[in-house]
């Protein structure tokens, strides 16, 4: 894995699958392609819980899925912290035939050298079909960092969104929300224009053990505790395997 991560650094190609088993071929079958773009440093459940909200939701809207699991190497000029690449990929390819084998959808695993939403969709489409319809999985501070003015200065955010948001669709869960504020958040948001409105599909996240999951309290878990039973509620089944075998310590 160190290798093929390495290969595609030093290439020209700015997007790869890396785990398919033959589901590419089923693209073209699926209505939306759900894209969870992370660290996953590592995958835990929150991801877990995030990907199946999503699925569940279109599919009871009468949508087919895939899924795609995304990870940046934009800054591959500095050595990633505290898990390298390989280890990362390695993950998120057991999570990929977890997800695959519990949410019966197809999941990819790939690599991506762009690090804004509009070139991630761009590279996606190149690599896997113009005709896809993505949908990009989001959990709720991302959501709000990508309408944030301050990224796009001195350009509007709709006009620098506005060929983004014209094709591709937002699954948000509001993150260790209490009072049902956060549902309002799209309706309120001055730099939402209406008829983006729809294409932004916001839902409560009620599940208490993953809507205040980080990636960092995991980490901290595992280097403190690497054996804890505790570790499974946090991390997929698959993952903590993962961890387990190929002792977490050296990889945190």
């Amino acid at each position: 894995m160190e290798k093929l991560c390495q290969k595609f650094i030093s290439s020209a190609a700015d997007f790869l699958v890396v785990h398919s088993n033959n589901e590419i071929k089923a693209l073209p079958f699926s209505s939306r392609l759900l894209v969870l773009d992370s660290s996953f440093n590592p995958p835990h459940l929150g991801h877990f819980n995030l990907v199946h909200r999503a699925v569940e939701h279109f599919k009871h809207h009468g949508q087919t899925c895939s899924v795609l699991l995304q990870l940046s190497v934009n800054n591959a000029d500095k050595a990633p912290q505290p898990a390298s690449f390989p280890h990362r990929l390695e993950m998120m390819q057991v999570f990929a035939q977890e997800l695959q084998s519990q949410l019966g959808c197809n999941c990819l695993v790939a690599l991506t050298k762009h690090g804004k939403f509009l070139d991630k969709s761009e590279a996606i489409k190149e690599g896997l079909g113009r005709d896809l319809h993505i949908v990009y999985l989001l959990g709720f501070d991302t959501l709000i960092r990508l309408f944030d003015p301050k990224y796009y200065k001195p350009i509007s955010v709709q006009e620098s969104l506005a060929e983004f948001m014209q094709n591709t669709e937002l699954f948000c869960l509001t993150r260790d929300c209490q009072n049902g504020e956060q549902m309002n958040w799209v309706r309120e948001c001055e730099n939402v224009p209406e008829q983006w409105e729809q294409k932004i599909i916001l839902e409560h996240n009620s599940d208490s053990k993953t809507n205040s999951i980080s990636s960092s309290n995991v980490r901290n878990i595992v280097k403190e505790s690497p054996n804890s039973q505790d570790l499974s509620k946090f991390l997929p089944d698959s993952v903590t395997k993962y961890l387990k075998l190929h002792d977490s310590k050296n990889i945190f």
